[in-house]
């Protein structure tokens, strides 16, 4: 089934609006729960959904400004500017994974105690249940518009819900053997992220 372009550039659009609006959600949920709860790997959980929306919005706006058409200082057009957006966008995610890496590291050498409870573990149900939700609608789409973007995006939130049970079985660790193991999964997110 073709799309006219409008119709799938809108469609395109629409669909990244609801990926960023879903991870401005889900991080605010997952730092607030995280720092309250003094979990390092529900905050790094959040680093990385926060690394989503900023991709999401440097995927838009270099995706606009690529296809402009060419002028007088651009005669080939703009479309290397994907190849630089997604340069920025590797350089940013980059940064958010040693950042988290680092403050793993910092809780494996110093650990700090972490106040799981069921509204935490029921947080983390809840959030991986939303990017499973966000990862088929992506994809859906994707696939309806022909968008290889938006079906990687698909596939990163589907990745985004794997790394949130990481969290969700460092929290059993905490329930069932009294293991805190929140900074070494902290760690094994930020190599994910």
């Amino acid at each position: 089934m073709n799309v006219p372009s409008g119709s799938r550039e809108a469609r395109i659009l629409r669909t990244s609006y609801i990926g960023i609006a879903a991870n401005v959600l889900l991080v605010i949920v997952k730092a607030a729960v995280g720092t309250l709860a003094g979990s390092l790997a529900l905050v790094t959980d959040a680093v990385n959904n926060l690394s989503d929306v900023i991709s999401s919005i440097i995927t838009i706006a270099g995706t606009k400004m690529a296809g402009k058409l060419p002028d007088a200082e651009h005669p080939f057009g703009h479309g290397r500017l994907e190849y630089i957006t997604a340069l920025i966008i590797g350089a940013i995610v980059l940064a958010a994974g040693i950042g988290a890496a680092a403050e793993s590291v910092e809780g494996i050498l110093n650990p700090t105690p972490v106040e799981y409870s069921a509204g935490f573990v029921l947080i983390i149900i809840i959030t991986i249940i939303a990017k499973v939700f966000l990862a088929n609608y992506t994809i859906n789409v994707g696939q309806t518009v022909h968008s290889g973007a938006l079906k990687a995006a698909g596939i990163d939130a589907r990745s985004d819900a794997l790394i949130s049970v990481v969290t969700l079985l460092s929290a059993a660790a905490y329930f069932l053997w009294e293991l805190n193991i929140d900074a070494y999964a902290g760690g094994l997110i930020s190599l994910a992220v």
